[in-house]
């Protein structure tokens, strides 16, 4: 049972956002650390290519960074959606590699859940603005409210 009785509709779109693609970014690297050095040929038996040497560590690095990326938006998300301190444990585990996924997936199954109750059309990507900005306008009894 969510801990919120209104929610944060704008933060929730963008923090599940960040998290998708977060998620996207994170596949991408992976495949390139992976990937890149078999591809690159070495100029000798046993001799590494100084390419694939000098990109090996910076693919690494954005491997790194977004992983702290997914790691704080899954915390803004978690604290979003449900209890800060169920949110909080929820990205801690997104830490542990595969439990790391399904703390992931439940997240981001709870803010589309919200999200579409609130009459906002979820992608495959997250959110469609065009929804949350509709949306925004009703609630705030601007151009957008029948009345």
């Amino acid at each position: 049972m969510p801990y919120h009785t209104t929610y944060d509709l704008p933060s929730i779109a963008r923090y599940q956002k960040y998290v998708l693609y977060g998620l996207l970014a994170n596949i991408l690297a992976i495949l390139l650390i992976f990937t890149i050095p078999q591809l690159i040929v070495t100029v000798a038996p046993g001799a590494l290519n100084p390419f694939a040497a000098t990109l090996l560590p910076i693919l690494q690095i954005f491997y790194l960074a977004v992983a702290v990326a997914v790691f704080v938006s899954s915390i803004l998300l978690g604290i979003k959606v449900y209890h800060p301190a169920l949110g909080a444990i929820l990205a801690i585990m997104t830490l542990i590699p595969c439990l790391g996924l399904i703390c992931l997936l439940v997240l981001n199954s709870q803010a589309t859940t919200i999200l579409q109750k609130n009459g906002i059309r979820v992608g495959l990507m997250g959110a469609r603005w065009k929804d949350l900005q509709t949306s925004q306008r009703k609630s705030d009894g601007g151009p957008g409210r029948n009345q």
